[in-house]
């Protein structure tokens, strides 16, 4: 494994790991409220890595870990000391069971990385839909293009007035050293939190305030943004407030480079807006890009580069319009990202045009392609200038060889797949290592494990949860209690036995009811960190129930397993996965081979292998990693068998 593979695994175990602390004991916590004071905890631990006079106050901490409120007081006066800028809008409270378990977690790791690890984090929550809202997270690769676009230099003034999490401008930083003020406004006292926290990460005093502060700064060379799309400022509409705001916040001959969504650059609405920028020589360039780039939307965004007194001739009137609508490769399902190339081939159509006023000519299918058109062409046009409308594109990929399109989803499926090998082989080795040390015992289904580890029923190891909320082990709902004539096609997913798969969870069948029907079934509600089981016909179909299954219910012929602090919910998960476990359930459920059916209580008496939570969650992450590298090569699977017959019909020219 070459050096930057080895660190992007344990970036990934590092923010897994973390994470698997604070869900095993937050339950049914706001994320979205906790996040600050765990990237606090990060803070604080970088800070006794970094600076040697902190590391008394972290000793301090972990003598602590047992008592919360002695903790929660320790913790605020650490962070007052040590960043007083967070502490202002972070506060620790006794309640939060999770404090100890997460501490634990990140003191088991090097500080080194802290920044990539946190931005892995924040990532893992907006998927998960833990985070109540995606304007948290911008992507590194999309910061990344942002500051390319502008390249500050040393002595460069940035400030982002949305700065969500602060990933531009902890990029600009990454970037620049030197810069001489990085300067952010929050829209919230989270976004604070965790943008002050990111610069922190990146060994970068913070400079962040509420965005209703008031400030004397002067205008800034460079503002860079990824606002909410939504009004900033009662006094202008629509996403032109940000732009607005972006303008005022300028220095005579600063640059702006802003995300808009892609209707702002068409819409009859607002045409007047953008008429008036290009009457004014404001807009520089806008760039088209793909959709799927932000975790958990599909929306696909514009940048648009705002330039105030333009002087260089062969530019001004004009605006360079990039269409970049192809980019990026994927990363899983659903999900793409931008590759350093195709951040370089965007960054140098602009540079290239602003240096010379040309544009270079593009082969047929390039997947960057531009136009630079005038002013007037653009005013006649409605003003619109969306860079699909105007840039002429050669075949698009749907219409290249059917051969060619498949090989290139083959070939991006073969490399997402490729970067998870090495972090299942991690997570294997935690569970190799541990499995044998010491002494060893009888595991109930079939080999060896260490003679310290636990092997218990079930029931009595969900009896011994403290935090719990809830019976431990409950069948679902009979059908009298949900009817046919109470399903709709819309409202809250009924899971049933069919719509459960091998740890997968799937509500494209499930029927639905009405919220105040769910409402009076309210004990049958799944929780994230819950476990579902089919008790009826195939035993061991069971699912880790997920943030995004949040409040659905589960039916007639499931089971539901709420964990408590025992145990890794992950963890018993693919336990229960286990073949040898699937034949018990098998042997003792009841009726006949067509219709069997597993009792609560015979489901209680299952003996449990518990080893120590560092292998819990190792195999947690393999579990996972496995099932995501499963997914992929069926999909390869499919894709090749595309393929086949297109290259053969290719050849032959058939």
């Amino acid at each position: 494994m070459t050096g930057t593979a080895a660190a992007d695994v344990a970036t990934d175990i590092a923010a897994k790991e973390i994470l698997a602390a604070y869900r095993l004991h937050a339950r049914s916590r706001d994320a979205t409220r906790d996040l600050p004071a765990i990237a606090s905890i990060m803070v604080m631990r970088w800070s006794a890595w970094s600076h040697g006079a902190a590391r008394g106050r972290w000793q301090a901490v972990k003598r602590v870990l047992p008592d919360p409120g002695t903790l929660a007081a320790t913790l605020d006066d650490v962070l007052r000391n040590q960043a007083p800028e967070l502490a202002a809008v972070t506060r620790f409270d006794p309640d939060m069971a999770w404090m100890a378990a997460v501490i634990d977690a990140v003191d088991r790791h090097c500080p080194e990385r802290f920044a990539d690890v946190f931005e892995a984090l924040l990532v893992d929550l907006v998927r998960s839909g833990e985070l109540r809202t995606g304007d948290f997270h911008t992507p590194r690769t999309v910061a990344d293009l942002i500051v390319g676009l502008v390249q500050p230099g040393s002595g460069a003034t940035v400030h982002d007035p949305a700065c969500s999490s602060g990933g531009i401008l902890a990029a600009a930083v990454r970037r620049t050293d030197g810069l001489k003020a990085v300067v952010g406004r929050a829209l919230n006292s989270t976004a604070m939190a965790l943008s002050s926290s990111a610069l922190f990460l990146h060994g970068h005093v913070p400079d962040i305030l509420l965005a209703d502060a008031t400030t004397s700064h002067p205008g800034f060379d460079f503002v860079l943004s990824n606002p909410p799309f939504a009004p900033a400022d009662p006094a202008h509409e629509g996403s032109f407030a940000w732009v607005q705001k972006a303008l005022d916040s300028l220095a005579a001959e600063g640059r702006a480079v802003i995300v808009l969504p892609a209707a702002a650059a068409g819409s009859g609405r607002d045409s007047a807006q953008r008429g008036e920028l290009l009457q004014k020589d404001l807009v520089e360039a806008v760039i088209a890009l793909p959709p799927q780039l932000f975790p958990g939307t599909d929306v696909a965004p514009h940048i648009w580069v705002l330039t105030k007194n333009r002087k260089r001739p062969p530019c001004r009137q004009q605006v360079l319009l990039v269409d970049a609508s192809r980019v990026g490769v994927r990363r899983g399902r659903g999900e793409r990202e931008l590759t350093e190339q195709e951040t370089a081939d965007i960054v140098s159509s602009l540079m290239r045009w602003r240096i010379s006023g040309k544009v270079d000519a593009h082969r047929p299918g390039d997947r960057v392609q531009s136009r630079a058109m005038a002013l007037a062409e653009l005013m006649t046009s409605g003003c619109v200038v969306t860079p699909g409308r105007h840039v002429t594109r050669g075949p698009a990929l749907s219409t290249l060889p059917r051969a060619q399109v498949l090989l290139r989803q083959y070939t991006e499926l073969q490399e997402a797949a490729s970067r998870l090998d090495p972090l299942i082989t991690e997570a294997a080795s935690v569970w190799e290592n541990q499995h044998r040390q010491g002494p060893r015992q009888d595991d109930p289904f079939g080999g060896k494990v260490p003679s310290s580890w636990r092997i218990v029923p079930l029931a009595k190891l969900l009896s011994e949860a403290t935090d719990r909320t809830g019976k431990p082990i409950l069948t679902g709902p009979s059908g009298q209690k949900i009817p046919g004539g109470l399903h709709t096609d819309t409202g809250v997913p009924v899971v049933m036995p069919k719509d459960i798969g091998d740890n997968t969870l799937s509500a494209e069948r499930a029927f639905r009811v009405a919220e105040h029907t769910a409402d009076g079934l309210d004990r049958f509600r799944l929780c994230a960190g819950d476990i579902v089981l089919a008790r009826r016909g195939e035993m061991g179909r069971r699912a880790l129930v997920r943030p995004e299954h949040e409040g659905w219910l589960f039916g007639t012929g499931c089971i539901r397993i709420r964990c408590g602090d025992v145990v890794d919910p992950g963890y018993l998960a693919a336990y229960l996965g286990r073949p040898n476990v699937r034949d018990w359930l098998t042997a003792h459920a009841q009726g006949t081979t067509a219709l069997l059916s597993i009792t609560s209580a015979a489901l209680g008496e299952l003996q449990i292998v518990l080893p120590p939570r560092e292998v819990q969650v190792a195999v947690r992450n393999a579990d996972e990693l496995l099932g995501r590298r499963l997914a992929m090569a069926a999909e390869a699977a499919d894709v090749l068998a595309k393929l086949r017959p297109a290259l053969l019909a290719e050849i032959m020219g058939s």
